[in-house]
């Protein structure tokens, strides 16, 4: 009800080809605190984690502990925990099951961990910690409950070249100080997040293929910074990429394909810049034309610089700017869209400005209810049309101007306008 296998101190083993099932996690009161007593004895890194003497193994608590729960006592403990210093090679194992952790890495310890196959855990199949370093690559994770990798504290690691599906939450969750790499990894059919990013975390995640998740494929949270580069999301029904928060990544050169819910979703207090990205609103997938989500949709208080991006094949709005939302829109492409390329709405405050619009059959820029913002040097195929938003300036666009006397409630019966579908993208409403 320990361990299943613990390297301490400056150990370098090779683990290799072992087989861990069904190591319980104990609670405190069971075992104590983890410690030289319970790490020292011969006896007690039996395969079901029991003292060998003890062939009747405890039943885990009835309870499921909180993914991220890494209190004291038998709570940390794990099939196979690397600690203090020690490095070494963690391969081609397969745990299966644990009611602890997968594999728990922490203190300063350095392994390399690759090749190994994690399903069936409570808690996080693999948690990284401390100030631990380590490279984690090629490794199968599935049908976890918790998630299935987390690094936390102020850890440096490279997670590259996994498989993850059928996580219930975050697949990878990169959180507090962490910085690391977050690359060339797929994940599919999760129910939770696909990559996680909380805290003051600022990992660069780059090259990841991620598709057909419930909740948003990445999400940057809280004060999260960091990079997302040139991943590739297809078929996502929650947000493509999500900045919540006051989090500020670069969000450059993804390609994101088939979305039910916006592409990238700005919101909160999020900053950010968003530029160079591919979206499509089609699911290319399919030889009919699906309708998608927004492509990019900022909301709350956000202030993004969002520019130089190509949207195309959408039949709702391109890009939506609606409460408070500010920042700057510029130098993107929207085309083929069959609704109002750029619709502003509510007390929108943007800058809208050098952006090139084609849409057909409905506004090329709409301007709605409240809204303040400024309009300018557009250009492409429509109009720029403005419905209530008697503060709203536009001028010296190269589209033609077109202030209507319709109000904004009778605007929504434009072609795909649907001003008043709120986009939750899996996640809650927005925080006020």
């Amino acid at each position: 009800e320990g361990f299943g296998i613990l390297v301490m101190n400056s150990a370098k083993p090779t683990i290799e080809g072992n087989c861990l099932r069904n190591n319980r996690r104990c609670t405190p009161e069971a075992t104590g605190a983890v410690g030289a007593d319970a790490a020292g004895d011969p006896n007690g890194a039996g395969e079901g984690g029991a003292r060998a003497q003890d062939t009747t193994a405890r039943r885990p608590p009835t309870r499921r502990a909180p993914a991220d729960e890494g209190a004291g006592g038998g709570n940390k403990r794990a099939a196979i925990a690397i600690k203090d210093c020690a490095a070494g090679i963690v391969r081609r194992n397969c745990l299966e099951e644990n009611g602890g952790y997968g594999i728990l890495v922490c203190n300063s310890a350095r392994p390399t961990i690759e090749g190994n196959i994690l399903s069936g855990h409570v808690r996080p199949a693999l948690a990284i910690r401390d100030q631990a370093d380590c490279i984690v690559r090629g490794n199968q994770l599935h049908n976890n409950q918790g998630y299935g990798i987390v690094v936390g504290d102020s850890a440096r690691s490279t997670i590259e070249e996994n498989d993850f599906s059928k996580h219930a939450q975050p697949a990878i969750a990169v959180r507090e100080r962490s910085e690391c790499a977050v690359r060339n990894n797929r994940l599919q059919n999760n129910s939770g997040f696909g990559i996680l990013v909380c805290g003051s975390a600022r990992p660069r995640v780059e090259c990841n293929r991620i598709s057909d998740h419930t909740m948003p494929a990445i999400a940057f949270v809280d004060q999260a910074a960091g990079i997302v580069w040139g991943n590739i999301l297809e078929n996502n029904s929650g947000y493509g990429i999500a900045l919540c928060g006051t989090a500020r990544p670069l969000v450059q050169g993804n390609k994101i394909t088939g979305h039910k819910s916006a592409a990238i979703a700005v919101r909160d207090q999020a900053e950010g810049v968003i530029q160079e990205n591919s979206i499509c609103g089609v699911c290319s997938s399919t030889p009919e034309a699906i309708s998608c989500g927004y492509g990019i949709y900022v909301c709350g208080s956000a202030q993004p610089i969002v520019q130089r991006n190509t949207l195309r094949g959408h039949r709702v709005s391109a890009v939506v700017l609606r409460e408070q939302a500010g920042g700057v829109v510029r130098e993107n492409k929207v085309e083929d869209n069959s609704a109002p390329g750029i619709m502003i709405l509510g007390e929108a405050r943007s800058i809208v400005e050098d952006n090139t619009v084609n849409s057909v059959d409905a506004p090329a820029i709409l301007v709605l209810e409240n809204a303040r913002c400024l309009v300018r040097g557009n250009n492409g195929v429509g109009e720029v049309l403005v419905c209530g938003a008697t503060q709203a300036v536009v001028r010296d666009n190269i589209l033609k101007e077109h202030h209507s006397e319709a109000t904004a409630f009778e605007a929504m019966n434009i072609k795909g306008v649907c001003g008043s579908k709120v986009c939750d993208g899996g996640l809650p409403p927005p925080s006020e």
